[in-house]
């Protein structure tokens, strides 16, 4: 697993053993020195080629994140004595600004200097030249996150995390940020294109939706997938105020990839609400029917009153009635972690573990509090397909279960509430649970289509 996403290395060497000047391949994940794996390519050349030549090759046949950080080229590919490959006869990939096969060109502008030097501290080189790419130099989606809050944090200009994977070098990057008028990209592709309509992954409170890299190779489906991210946020304000603007935010995104309807669109967490947001907004312009699919999203209410003990036990019952061992199971595990573990200070809550794999949660970078947003959120009822993953943290908690259904407030059709067997919120989009979550999505997709036809 490479950057959050489940990588399958037979599909990489093949495309690149296509290539002519390629006799064979072997690519694998290696432990990088940062908080990543990072994707090596090793390859038998049959005539001179440079890495940038093969990055550049890639990039019209894979998605962003399937792209190895480095090739290194070798006489012929090592085997053990089984006949497989012999890993530890492998060498280390060299990470500096002389393998990448380009011309070093000082930075000279001010802007040029300090992207120059932001570049470096990333990517602990020693000098990095204007025409250097990010990626060639062993960038990874978690470095271009900090990337973009280094950029806003030193230089005070915005920088999109899409907008990197479009413009990765330090001359590209100084002209997109050096023209007021330039238009930043909001939208990354996740997965190949494919010949159907797309399926968009909306941002949360970390601003982008990459932790839905690995749902989205999972999916394999013939439909492009795409992650969308919001505006950052300008000297500390933010650019857009409530869930409509968000959303609306989204629509403008949307609709400019896929013109018209019907639309797909997911979200999780505090994602979810903008993605149906979003599907009401869609509704609104075009009447249609749209697919919406939550991934652990609630809708919280600030005024929460206590429900009378009698009201809890007759909930407690129906639950015990509904769902047996599973429900009674987790609740006796949730009653002695909150109760006592985490009383003690023996359990440090749900927030111990990064969100599907992909750690957002870095310092300094700005989240967006989406309390306010959740409190002041109240669509009118319309019509949508709306499914709804969930775990057992709240289905299984009478206030977690209510928040979540309180979505059949605001639809005129019904809603699927599907149990994912987790625990908790940060694990729901865990590898374990995505073939069941994946299978799910695609079997709503296939009535979706059956009923439009």
């Amino acid at each position: 697993k490479i950057r959050g996403v489940r990588m399958e290395p037979k599909a990489i060497e093949h495309l690149l053993e296509d290539h002519p000047k390629v006799k064979h391949c072997r690519v694998i994940g290696l432990e990088d020195n940062a908080e990543d794996k990072m994707l090596v390519a090793y390859l038998v050349p049959l005539a001179d080629i440079s890495q940038v030549e093969l990055h550049e090759y890639l990039t019209t046949l894979l998605p962003p994140a399937m792209i190895p950080s480095a090739f290194v080229f070798i006489d012929e590919v090592p085997l053990t004595i089984n006949g497989k490959l012999d890993t530890k006869a492998l060498p280390k990939p060299g990470f500096s600004r002389e393998s990448q096969d380009i011309e070093y060109v000082d930075p000279e502008s001010e802007l040029e200097i300090q992207l120059s030097d932001i570049f470096k501290e990333l990517l602990n080189l020693e000098k990095v030249g204007v025409h250097d790419n990010f990626f060639h130099l062993g960038g990874n989606s978690l470095q271009i996150a900090k990337l973009s809050y280094y950029v806003q944090e030193r230089i005070g200009k915005t920088l999109q995390v899409a907008s990197v994977f479009k413009y990765p070098t330090i001359s590209q990057l100084a002209k997109l940020l050096g023209d007021e008028d330039a238009v930043q990209n909001f939208s990354l592709l996740l997965t190949e294109e494919g010949s159907g309509d797309p399926i968009f992954f909306l941002p949360g409170i970390g601003r982008n939706a990459l932790i839905h890299q690995d749902m989205a190779q999972k999916l394999n489906l013939d439909r492009p997938c795409y992650a969308l991210e919001f505006p950052a946020p300008q000297n500390g304000v933010e650019p857009l105020k409530t869930v409509e603007e968000l959303a609306g935010h989204c629509v403008e995104q949307i609709t400019k990839i896929q013109p018209k309807g019907p639309y797909v669109v997911g979200g999780y967490s505090f994602a979810g609400i903008i993605a149906f947001e979003v599907a009401r907004q869609l509704h609104a312009r075009d009447g249609a029917y749209h697919r919406v699919f939550l991934f652990d999203s609630r809708h919280r209410y600030e005024d929460e009153s206590i429900a009378p003990h009698f009201q809890r036990f007759q909930w407690f019952k129906e639950m015990t009635k509904g769902y047996g061992l599973r429900f009674l199971t987790y609740f006796v595990k949730n009653l002695f972690l909150h109760h006592f573990l985490w009383k003690l200070g023996l359990w440090d809550g749900f927030n111990a573990r990064p969100i599907g794999n992909l750690d957002h949660r870095l310092e300094g970078i700005p989240f967006i509090k989406s309390d306010s947003f959740h409190f002041q959120y109240r669509p009118p009822p319309f019509p949508v397909n709306l499914t709804v993953f969930t775990v057992k943290q709240f289905l299984f908690t009478r206030r977690g279960q209510a928040e979540l259904r309180r979505w059949d407030n605001y639809i005129t059709t019904e809603a699927d509430y599907v149990l994912v067997n987790a625990d908790t919120h940060l694990q729901i989009l865990d590898e374990e649970h995505l073939d069941f979550i994946c299978q799910r999505m695609r079997d709503d997709l296939a009535k979706d289509k059956n009923s439009a036809n």
